[in-house]
């Protein structure tokens, strides 16, 4: 893969992260581990929770359901990236143990667990750098090099950016039910885009429980030349988002779920 552009296609037969055809498979959404814990192996409502779309049935954390269309090969999605998914279990851990004394995200990062800029930290943010890559491509967009590059290890220039929230749609459920505990969801892609309709990033969110993970990139100038001579259907696919996003703005509440500030 091609470290030095923005945009790579990739095919349906290669790993997003880095274009192997050997031994793919579909990562997960959210964490299988983090799905048992929450649910059991019981039958589970689960899905996007952008006050839009439909959640899913899925009958454990193993259902198709729960996995990406887009593939990691065997090594990407266990040897390279397993730091970065060790990593994130410790961090949700220590969300969970903190949350409920302090709700500021902002205590979280730096601290003494996971000071700034160490390996600890980067692999926190890898973790989402991997999510992002399947979000994007699973939405038939191309893969980002060095996004992958720096999901996989390559370097250490994290361009994640995230902010942690109570999630508002389990803090509606918890006002009908306060018994209510199992819950889980992701936000999809989000397309973001400038007042001009110039591309700026791509968003997502992911709840486990009572915490919602927003993480996005932010692009430093103009690509959509780039991503219209890359892929021209995905080109299309981010200006039909921003046409509705100008014919249907967010409600307030909207924004509010998947993460943004309703004054933005």
């Amino acid at each position: 893969m091609d470290y030095g552009k923005t945009f790579i296609l990739v095919g349906s037969k290669e790993c997003c992260l880095c274009g192997s055809t050997e031994n793919l498979s579909g990562e997960h959404k959210i964490k299988a581990a983090a799905l048992r814990e929450i649910f059991g192996r019981d039958t589970m409502v689960i899905g996007h929770f952008d006050g839009i779309s439909e959640p899913k049935v899925a009958q454990g954390p193993k259902s198709k359901n729960l996995h990406f269309k887009s593939k990691l090969c065997r090594s990407c999605n266990s040897t390279v990236t397993q730091p970065a998914d060790l990593a994130f279990d410790r961090f949700h851990a220590l969300t969970l143990e903190r949350f409920g004394v302090d709700k500021s995200w902002e205590t979280l990062f730096p601290s003494d667990e996971f000071s700034e800029h160490s390996s600890e930290y980067l692999n926190v943010f890898r973790y989402f750098a991997k999510l992002l890559t399947c979000q994007i491509v699973d939405a038939g967009g191309p893969a980002l090099p060095y996004l992958s590059a720096f999901a996989t290890g390559l370097h250490d220039r994290n361009i994640i950016k995230m902010k942690i929230q109570a999630d508002p749609s389990y803090q509606d459920f918890n006002l009908v039910s306060p018994e209510f505990g199992a819950f889980a969801g992701h936000g999809g892609l989000i397309v973001n885009h400038s007042k001009e309709g110039e591309l700026t990033g791509f968003h997502s969110t992911l709840t486990l429980g009572p915490i919602q993970y927003i993480y996005w990139i932010e692009f430093d100038g103009s690509v959509l030349f780039e991503l219209k001579t890359t892929a021209p259907e995905f080109y299309d696919f981010t200006q039909n988002a921003f046409a509705n996003a100008l014919e249907n703005p967010m409600s307030d509440y909207q924004r509010r779920k998947l993460g943004f500030d309703t004054a933005d």
